[in-house]
């Protein structure tokens, strides 16, 4: 009897398996290699930035300054010092008149000291002169061009990136089940679509996932090199990264080795954050539902821009979002739970 059980068990899980590997193969136009997970490295302690406080729930750092998402406020930005947390300005003000603004999306992208914002309700591009907004303590708008996503209740612009001098790349990911998510790339100056990436295709059905939504399916944090050259998607419910040329849109996956494929559970994730600089890409890793996930830590993996497995780092805190500046790595946990920014350090320097 007990042999049948096993026998049963482990045919469910084959079953299972291609399952999931049948709905990959179908939600992806492009390669995807398998690469190892490097071997773990040292337990990583992370160093307290300050003291202070901050509102996690979307957020960036320039320099010194943090840069906070409001989205029920009356400004949709925060800029906090970074040092003290003392509040320095707001940016963008909500409302419908002159200089102000419907619906802005979180995502948001600071490019030669330009800040590029998107409000998907009236679908326009604005570009704050960042500095200059510090320095004068209002919302100094450099430019601002409309564009046409050409679909219908789109669920908006995830993140925005600025590719070059004079063009602006957006994920788009439609509500409707007919159409796969995609990227378009616009021109700044007239608003006009330049191209349209098309890397994922719609799955014929969705039996292998369960009772996925298709917006689950897709699900994914994204980065951008900082020459504007490629940007890599590090989706939430697969372990692999999605690596795209913006000049061309050709895409190559990455996979991890040995993980397990689709997760059905909307609280479970594989990676949750990403950011990159001109070598790297770092990934916050988990792969675990969310309670697990917040009574332990998180690891954070690294990759070359070729998509080669570099570092293993397990971290000692649940560590949610990563983010780069001035070659430094700031990590936040639940911004429900913890609301405290740290730094990567060495031990050395952490004394």
């Amino acid at each position: 009897m007990k042999t049948i059980q096993v026998v049963v068990i482990a045919s469910l899980l084959l079953i299972l398996s291609a399952c999931a590997k049948n709905i990959e193969k179908q939600i992806f136009d492009f390669s995807v290699k398998l690469v190892d997970i490097p071997e773990e490295g040292t337990l990583h302690e992370l160093c307290l930035s300050s003291e202070a406080d901050f509102d996690l729930m979307g957020w960036m750092i320039v320099d010194s300054l943090v840069i906070q998402y409001q989205p029920m406020a009356d400004f949709f930005f925060l800029i906090n010092s970074l040092i003290t947390g003392e509040r320095l300005m707001q940016l963008c003000r909500r409302g419908r008149g002159p200089n102000e603004m419907i619906s802005v999306v979180p995502w948001f992208n600071i490019w030669n000291g330009y800040m590029t914002i998107v409000d998907i309700v009236n679908t326009t591009c604005y570009q704050i002169d960042f500095k200059k907004s510090v320095e004068c303590g209002t919302t100094e708008q450099f430019a601002q061009s409309h564009f046409n996503t050409g679909v219908d209740e789109s669920l908006g612009s995830l993140p925005v990136y600025v590719v070059g001098k004079d063009s602006l790349l957006t994920y788009q990911i439609p509500r409707d089940k007919q159409q796969a998510p995609y990227y378009l790339l616009f021109d700044l100056g007239t608003g006009g679509k330049i191209a349209e990436y098309k890397p994922f295709i719609l799955p014929r059905n969705l039996k292998g996932v369960g009772n996925m939504e298709l917006p689950d399916l897709y699900y994914a944090t994204h980065t951008i090199r900082p020459d504007g050259r490629k940007t890599c998607m590090a989706m939430r419910r697969l372990p692999q990264l999605n690596i795209m040329d913006t000049k061309t849109g050709e895409v190559f996956g990455i996979r991890l080795r040995n993980v397990p494929g689709f997760q059905q559970e909307r609280s479970f994730c594989f990676f949750s954050s990403v950011c990159s600089d001109d070598q790297f890409i770092y990934a916050i890793y988990f792969q675990k539902s969310r309670d697990e996930f917040e009574r332990g830590g998180s690891r954070l993996l690294i990759f070359d821009w070729d998509g080669n497995p570099v570092s293993n780092i397990p971290l000692e805190m649940p560590v949610e979002q990563v983010q780069i500046t001035n070659g430094k790595l700031y990590f936040s946990c639940n911004y429900q739970l913890n609301s405290h920014l740290y730094e990567f350090k060495s031990k050395n320097q952490s004394k």
